[in-house]
């Protein structure tokens, strides 16, 4: 969730700047405000899908349909990365300049094809894993005797 609240944060810089800009209103304008509105936007969906992942069953989708998820969310990782790699802050020709706001867009970057990938690892490999998991804990209670059956076995 923090990389995309990062996302958001440079989609609401970039239409801050942009809004405040010396710039007449004009096409240049309104694309770079309706690119800020585009990353916030990008991160609500995000922030969607990661709570989706942590509050959903795997069984609720077909195998081919989870695949298909994990790939969309990593397009989206890596799509999100790119897109802030540059922006207003970064623009060395602009009085929006900031170099501590372009270092962390780098950092972001870069975290964000790092996650992505290993979010799309974790992602095919999770259907495998609660299975395991799963089989797992019907032999433990299978072997763990609880209190009432000792007692109506002793009985």
């Amino acid at each position: 969730l923090l990389f995309w609240f990062s996302i958001s944060f440079l989609g609401f810089y970039t239409i801050v700047v942009q809004s405040h800009s010396d710039r007449k209103f004009g096409w240049n304008v309104l694309h770079d405000a309706a690119s800020g509105c585009l990353l916030i936007v990008v991160a609500c969906v995000g922030v969607y899908f990661e709570l989706r992942d942590a509050y959903s069953e795997v069984a609720d989708l077909p195998c081919c349909m989870d695949c298909a998820v994990e790939l969309m969310q990593l397009v989206l990782f890596c799509s999100s990365a790119g897109f802030i790699a540059a922006g207003p802050w970064s623009s060395a020709d602009s009085s929006e300049q900031s170099d501590s706001v372009t270092d962390f867009a780098h950092v972001m970057t870069v975290f964000g094809f790092i996650v992505g990938v290993s979010h799309l690892c974790v992602g095919l490999l999770k259907r495998h894993l609660r299975a395991r998991e799963a089989a797992s804990r019907v032999v433990q209670s299978a072997e763990v005797p609880t209190a009432e059956s000792s007692a109506s076995q002793v009985g």
